[in-house]
């Protein structure tokens, strides 16, 4: 459909985890010279009419693409959000990239630490933490190995930011895909 916010608009934004958007901009990244260009093609075209998630969403799938652009270079991908007019939501999309990567055992050298389950959301910019901590649920459960018990004591050395820590792993337990781990069950030993 091209690259364009109607095609944007074609993305359900509760479907599959927000994969079509994700997925989109990593096209449109793709098709563009910048990632500017980008965001000005597809988020600064959405007019008023809509509400203002929807350009925080797309935001938030541009930070992904700049993340997988920038080559899981995390600084480097925040300081190009930074140029953005939507940064919030583009800091979003680049640390869930990052805590996907960190998971997956693909981050960059580092930036997560063998012995502090809170980094790197404890030593980026103070403005960043909060998209970084509410993203960071996911990691945490890996690092203690799906002991939401101790993901959530961690979160508690988080200081002033241990609301969006415990808020990332709130939102983690309401997720189907993460309750079997949680739970050590599948969904057969329900019944």
């Amino acid at each position: 459909f091209g690259v364009n916010s109607q095609a944007f608009l074609l993305c359900p934004m509760s479907s599959f985890n927000g994969a079509c958007q994700h997925g989109f901009f990593e096209y449109v990244l793709g098709k563009t010279h910048t990632a500017t260009e980008a965001a000005d093609l597809i988020c600064e075209s959405l007019d008023d009419s809509y509400s203002s998630k929807f350009k925080f969403y797309c935001y938030h799938g541009i930070g992904h693409g700049v993340m997988m652009a920038q080559a899981y270079d995390l600084y480097r991908a925040l300081a190009t959000c930074d140029t953005f007019h939507d940064q919030t939501g583009c800091w979003q999309g680049v640390f869930m990239e990052n805590a996907v990567a960190g998971m997956q055992r693909k981050a960059r050298q580092g930036i997560f630490s063998q012995t502090d389950p809170l980094a790197p959301c404890n030593v980026v910019e103070g403005k960043y933490r909060w998209q970084c901590y509410i993203n960071h649920s996911g990691y945490l459960m890996g690092f203690f190995n799906n002991s939401i018990g101790k993901a959530a004591s961690a979160c508690l050395e988080a200081g002033e930011d241990k609301a969006p820590c415990l808020q990332g792993l709130g939102l983690l337990t309401t997720n189907p895909s993460w309750q079997n781990s949680i739970t050590g069950q599948n969904d057969f030993d329900r019944n």
